[in-house]
């Protein structure tokens, strides 16, 4: 069975699909994109990674289009300024705020 049948068939019994895209650069220690979609076609995530961990940028989107989150990443961990939003369009203030080695250390 080919894969866009079976996302197809996913999507139609109202499973969420998640497709992750890597783009590949030409050495191994490259910075790298990875995306995840949602089954609408909508992206879900974006995150620049680097020898298999999330290094750098990183974007997460809910099933509209509109944002989710916004920040980086160093040593694939959570790392300085995050900001996070509601389905609303407003800033989640419980969740946003400053951020080291993946734990939030003020709003």
């Amino acid at each position: 069975m080919r894969l866009p049948l079976l996302i197809g068939l996913a999507c139609a019994a109202g499973l969420t699909v998640s497709v992750r895209v890597i783009q590949s650069a030409h050495a191994s220690t490259a910075q790298q994109t990875q995306e995840t979609y949602y089954a609408n076609g909508q992206v879900e995530m974006q995150c620049e990674t680097k020898e298999g961990k999330r290094e750098g940028a990183c974007r997460r989107y809910y099933p509209d289009g509109s944002k989710q989150a916004e920040g980086r990443y160093v040593d694939g961990k959570m790392e300085g300024p995050w900001t996070f939003w509601l389905q609303d369009g407003s800033v989640d203030a419980a969740r946003s705020g400053s951020y080291a080695a993946g734990g939030r250390e003020s709003p």
